[in-house]
Order: C-alpha cells, then structure tokens, then sequence
C-alpha cells in the first residue's frame, strides 16, 4: 500500500467574468484544466498567472503539485519549498513537501514536515498516517503506532491507517495485535494485495499455516507478479515436504524476476529434493558462475532439508 498521493489544492474562479489575460483568469484555466488531469496544460496557464503575480501562493504550490504528477520530483519540491517560505503556516504545503521527500526515501526530511503538519493542524487523519508511515520506514514502530492511533481516532474507518497500525504491531512481534489490526483493514474494505500478503507472513508467525497459505494466495490473486508471496509460499511448501509445489511457487517467482537468486536457490534446492537433478543441476552450475557462495547456499539447502525427512527403514 502506497503513501496516499498529494493532495489538489484547485482554484476555480467564482466568477464566470474573469477579464482575459488576467491573473483571475489563468488561476481559473489552469484550474480546469487541472480538475481534468491535463498537467501540462494546466502547467502552461499556472505560469501565465505568475506573470501577474509572481508570489502567488496558490500558483506556486500548484506548480509543484503538478511536477510531482509529472514525475520531476526535484523541480516539485523547488516549487512547493518557495511556496512554504510565503506561507509557512500552511499545514497543506508542509504535508506535500514532506511526501516529496518520502518518495525520495529521505526519511528525516520527510518526518520534519510530517510532523509540523500536524503541529499545524490536528484534526487531519491523512498527515498522522504520512507520519506513521515515515515512523516505520525509519524504524520507529512505537512512535508510528502512536500517531496512527491518533489518526485512526479522526477516521476510525480507515483501511490505510489500520493496516500500518497493523505494521506496527508486527514490527514489535505482537503478532496477535498485528493480526486483529489487518483484519480491521480486510474489514473496512483494505484490498491491497501487501495487506493479505503481510497478514500471511503474522499467520505464519504464529503458527496458521493453512490459515497463512490462504493469505498468501490472496496477494498473489490480487497481484500476479507478487514475487514475495510466491517465494513465501513456496517456502512453506518446502518446510512441509511438499517439494514439488514448492518447486512450482518458486519456478513463478524466477519467471518474475530472474535476479532474484533466493527464489533461483530455493528453486534448484526443490528440485533436486523432488528428484529432477538434471534441472538442479543446470541451476547449481548457473549459481557457481555468478558467484560459488550461492552455489554453496543451495548444496548446504538440500542437505539442510534432506536431513529433516523421515529415514527410510
């Protein structure tokens, strides 16, 4: 589940006389032009208004709204940095500037603004969750579980929160509150395929493997290139014996990803535990090519996992 996007601060003019060529009526073009997500447009009309008004508040943050929407990270937080130097009281501004450095993984960047958001205003359960996401990000789970509940309280229904509430708990390993938590989530419509793939890993925790298994396939229903879910199941597979659907989570998890080399040794380690030595073979030899502890790291699998089978008599 993805931080929630930066808020649209849309000026649409109250009046339908706005002189052409004025300030009034660029705000109000770019305004439109914004309501229907045609940024560049929308971009073009924002900097005409600026040459009526070069510290338009409005303008300036909407510039930087839009670069974030365009992709140019950087040029948006020039704008909305400028715009927070005109109005430093703006809860709004200091939210968004913090999303910027969230999506540039600058965690204690982001947390200063997060945090004088809500300093500014209180009452917005959407700055305690960008917070309680930054807090966990930062490895800071108790003071992420803190500012969640205050926003939880603001918006008791809300999926987002209560699924990082959620993450919270299963960072602490209080994987009985973590569960309780996404299942909160699941109750108030949390869809996301991280939700049911993370409420598979606290089952797991705890001991629900059939319980953990239908988690897990629940992420990978709702997202076919869910390499961790696959991995995680083809793992409880091989932990249970069952190599041969252990094998075929993994050879998903290789197909998504062939970088990915836990899902390549796992891979290798389960064939050869279900008899297809030609193919582990293949696989040992591709590992030793890109590097021998990889290699090693299947060999020391397969007698790891040969070892816990039942001796025949």
């Amino acid at each position: 589940m993805k931080k929630i996007a930066l808020a649209l601060c849309l000026i649409l003019s109250s009046s339908a006389f706005a002189a052409e060529d004025s300030l009034q009526y660029w705000l109000t073009q770019a305004g439109m032009k914004m309501s229907m997500n045609e940024y560049a447009e929308a971009k073009i009309r924002y900097v005409a208004a600026l040459r009526f008004d070069s510290l338009n508040v409005e303008a300036i943050r909407n510039l930087g709204v839009i670069s974030s929407a365009l992709g140019d990270q950087a040029q948006a937080l020039v704008y909305l940095q400028k715009a927070y130097k005109l109005r430093p009281t703006d809860a709004q501004l200091s939210n968004n500037i913090g999303a910027i450095y969230s999506e540039q993984k600058k965690s204690a960047e982001a947390i200063q603004y997060f945090e004088a958001a809500i300093r500014l205003d209180s009452t917005n359960a959407l700055f305690f969750t960008n917070l309680g996401i930054e807090y966990l990000r930062a490895g800071r789970p108790q003071q992420a579980l803190g500012v969640l509940k205050r926003g939880l309280a603001l918006d008791t229904a809300n999926a987002v929160i209560s699924f990082n509430i959620g993450n919270a708990f299963a960072a602490q390993q209080m994987f009985d509150s973590a569960e309780a938590n996404y299942e909160r989530s699941k109750a108030h419509g949390g869809e996301a395929a991280d939700l049911f793939y993370y409420m598979g890993v606290v089952k797991r925790n705890k001991g629900d493997m059939a319980g953990a298994e239908e988690a897990f396939k629940g992420a990978i229903g709702r997202n076919a290139q869910y390499k961790e879910a696959f991995q995680a199941l083809g793992l409880m597979y091989a932990q249970q014996g069952k190599f041969d659907q252990a094998a075929a989570q993994f050879e998903r998890v290789v197909a998504i990803d062939t970088t990915f080399m836990p899902g390549m040794i796992s891979l290798g380690a389960s064939y050869a535990l279900c008899d297809r030595k030609k193919e582990a073979d293949g696989i040992l030899k591709r590992l030793f090519a890109v590097d021998s502890s990889m290699g090693y790291q299947m060999l020391k699998l397969i007698q790891l996992e040969a070892s816990k089978q039942p001796k025949a008599k």
